[in-house]
């Protein structure tokens, strides 16, 4: 009997020790942290297709520079090559902007991968692009 009532005294005893000061539960540990939202390298170059009017045109994007410093160009047979300007990156989404000499064309593409899709708006007309990095 006298072992039975030593043996509960030390479970009670590390129980109680096992215990928080704040009323019995112990603390649970911290959050995870989140994890972090990947960022898109936009350094490269992309072969694009999209529809004008009706008609498929083919082209490629060329981004060089670095993050808050990009530069870049446009090339298609359609229309020559142009620079872009106000290349942007937020998460795996890349802006910019080209002018033509009819309008100004916005880009907002977005990547999963190697591979995009997105849309242009050329002061109202606007049009799906898709394409890769090569």
């Amino acid at each position: 009997m006298k072992r039975s009532a030593a043996l509960l005294a030390v479970g009670l005893a590390l129980t109680a020790c096992s215990q928080s000061t704040s009323g019995g539960a112990a603390t649970p540990p911290p959050p995870a942290p989140e994890p972090e939202t990947p960022t898109l390298d936009a350094v490269g170059v992309y072969d694009f297709s999209t529809s004008v009017e009706g008609q498929t045109m083919t082209g490629s994007i060329t981004i060089t520079g670095s993050p808050g410093a990009y530069t870049g160009t446009i090339s298609s047979g359609m229309l020559g090559t142009m620079p872009l300007r106000n290349i942007e990156v937020d998460g795996m989404d890349l802006s910019f902007l080209a002018d033509i000499p009819e309008a100004t064309v916005a880009f907002l593409l977005t990547f999963e991968g190697d591979s995009f899709e997105g849309e242009w708006d050329a002061e109202g007309m606007v049009g799906f692009i898709s394409g890769t990095r090569r």
